[in-house]
């Protein structure tokens, strides 16, 4: 930016301010910065500086102040424009952070950055088809590796899942080092049908070895009492403290806990707060949102000597899992967000269920599996519709139904839901998502089934307001593979519908399992694709069972451990315990 400055001593200022928000020192910027506030904020540069330093400490309402008083001097300023439709994009004012982009590509039309930034708030829009045509502008102008992940999102999001999971793995071999591309094709991996265990994992482990390696010599010690049996600081950290099927699980867990002899820490690596934020930090001994320097989070970690700290993010969105290879705290675990593991040698412990992760399946984690009575309780959802009659009663035929994420709609998994609906001819199939309000992710699936002989006349491609009102509709849920379903599965049994699933890769392809055999429905888990069609066509014969187990489903979770919250929450502090005293002595030895 051109701009005319009118005291070299402000020029010196901001070039340095600027440097020390290069190299993650944003908190000094903001302190120089403010030593001569007037002169700078009246310097368009000085705004600019000012709103990347708040951005760097998560302070979004500041920096976005900062960038407005910016567009009243440079309307078109390019960067400003880009972070400040990102900043609203994670805000979710997604019409203000469409406006700004707008805005960018209308000045700026050669630069692939705007396109992308466009493309990415359309896709949060579900506007997909608009997305990829966006997307797809940057491609021409600059094929990058960021370009293609965001195509091969789009891509996904619109059922074309072998065409994204191309792209992605394209973007990941072009950036290898790039550690947010990376990041994004390992999540993209786990849906990909052709990998087998050991393929999946493998792709962990050279993540690993790529971005955790080189920080293992900037581990420091740490200052924890060795005391077996004192008051264990936890620390949870994850990006989805709020209204997320994190949050959701996560919740009831905080306020179980014994504060007697836990003392909680909750670390959000996002300043985006709701309803569910609020509750959640009435439920914890200490809240802190940390700084988007992976080192400097790691020494405050590491100065509140926590002693067990647990990942919640895995490989998704947000994740800060650079912190965890630094080795902030004695034990590191990880639960809950990805539901496999993270690669990383420095997180010692996955979180899970003797279900999920069966003996033998050790050699695909780099941590050491611990099992819990459940992946997760599930306290009671309110508020909740009452559980229907059995549609098929009415209707005269057999509805199936999924409401799982597009991801995990894979050919193999459409190819064995159409011989159900073949080997069944009057029923139908009932596929409820949000992606569906767009009428080319429709055509996409019309098309994939009628591959296999299946009719647009047996589908329905719909998106229920609330969610919860299609299981009204559904007789027996579907369980996709080989990445098995997790929140869907419980919202199906809550309202009645029992879920057939498939045994698949350990851990990704053991949720069904995992929820279904505590509820007392392990018959309805298969191991192979024939034994699950021929499950599902000897359910939809037998109404009477189907009737009986709708109306007894609410009172067979309650009484069993997937609702059991305070027990769930008691086995994991003994864990916790018992990794803590493990410690002690060998730091003793």
């Amino acid at each position: 930016m051109n701009s005319s400055l009118p005291d070299i001593a402000v020029h010196g200022l901001l070039m340095e301010a600027g440097e020390l928000v290069r190299n993650k020192r944003a908190l000094e910027a903001v302190k120089l910065l403010r030593s001569r506030n007037k002169a700078v904020i009246a310097e368009p540069y000085g705004c600019f500086v000012f709103a990347l330093a708040h951005e760097a400490l998560g302070e979004h309402t500041k920096a976005l102040q900062f960038y407005d008083l910016l567009f009243k001097s440079v309307p078109d300023h390019l960067d400003a424009l880009l972070n400040a439709a990102n900043i609203h994009r994670s805000l979710f004012n997604l019409d203000r952070a469409l406006a700004l982009a707008a805005r960018a590509v209308a000045a700026h039309p050669n630069d692939a950055r705007t396109y992308i930034c466009q493309s990415q708030i359309l896709s949060a829009q579900r506007r997909h088809v608009e997305a990829l045509a966006a997307i797809d502008r940057a491609i021409t102008i600059k094929p990058d590796a960021l370009a293609l992940t965001v195509r091969g999102s789009c891509l996904i999001e619109m059922g074309r899942l072998k065409e994204g999971l191309a792209a992605q793995r394209e973007a990941a071999s072009r950036e290898p080092a790039n550690a947010g591309v990376q990041t994004v094709g390992l999540f993209c991996a786990n849906y990909d049908e052709s990998l087998s265990a050991a393929d999946l994992f493998s792709k962990y482990v050279a993540f690993a070895q790529r971005f955790e390696s080189p920080l293992l010599k900037e581990r420091k010690p740490w200052r924890n009492t060795r005391d077996p049996g004192r008051r264990l600081k936890i620390g949870y950290l994850s990006p989805d403290f709020r209204g997320h099927v994190v949050g959701k699980f996560i919740e009831p867990v905080l306020a179980h806990h014994d504060r007697r002899n836990f003392h909680i820490t909750c670390l959000s690596t996002e300043a985006v707060t709701d309803e569910a934020t609020k509750r959640m930090q009435r439920h914890v001994d200490q809240w802190r949102f940390l700084r988007p320097s992976d080192e400097l989070a790691a020494d405050g970690i590491r100065h509140d000597q926590i002693d067990i700290l647990v990942d919640l993010a895995g490989h998704t969105a947000g994740s800060r899992l650079m912190i965890f290879a630094r080795k902030p705290a004695p034990i590191q675990a990880t639960w809950l967000g990805t539901g496999y593991t993270t690669g990383l040698t420095s997180i010692d412990y996955f979180l899970g269920s003797k279900q999920q992760t069966p003996p033998g399946c050790e050699i695909y984690f780099s941590e050491k599996p611990v099992h819990l009575p459940v992946i997760v309780p599930l306290a009671e959802p309110r508020p909740t519709p009452d559980v229907s009659l059995l549609p098929a009663r009415a209707n005269g035929y057999i509805s199936f139904g999924c409401l799982s994420r597009i991801i995990r709609l894979n050919e193999g998994v459409i190819e064995v839901w159409a011989q159900i609906l073949n080997a069944v001819p009057t029923s139908r199939l009932i596929l409820d998502q949000l992606n569906f309000e767009e009428a080319a992710t429709k055509e996409n699936f019309l098309t994939l089934f009628a591959r296999h002989g299946v009719g647009a006349d047996r589908l329905v491609l719909r998106n229920s307001k609330p969610f919860w009102n299609s299981y009204h509709d559904i007789d027996i849920a579907l369980d996709p593979f080989p990445h098995n379903a997790g929140t869907t599965t419980y919202d199906a049994l809550w309202m009645g519908v029992p879920v057939i699933s498939l045994r698949d890769r350990p851990s990704l392809g053991r949720f069904g399992d995992a929820i279904l055999t505590p509820a007392g429905l392990s018959d309805w888990v298969t191991d192979t694709r024939q034994d699950y069609v021929a499950r599902a066509v000897a359910a939809s014969s037998d109404l009477e069972t189907l009737q009986d187990l709708r109306a007894g489903m609410r009172a067979r979770l309650r009484s069993s451990p997937l609702m059991d919250v305070a027990g769930f929450t008691r086995a994991l502090e003994a864990a916790y315990r018992t990794m803590w005293i493990e410690w002690c002595g060998k730091a003793a030895a």
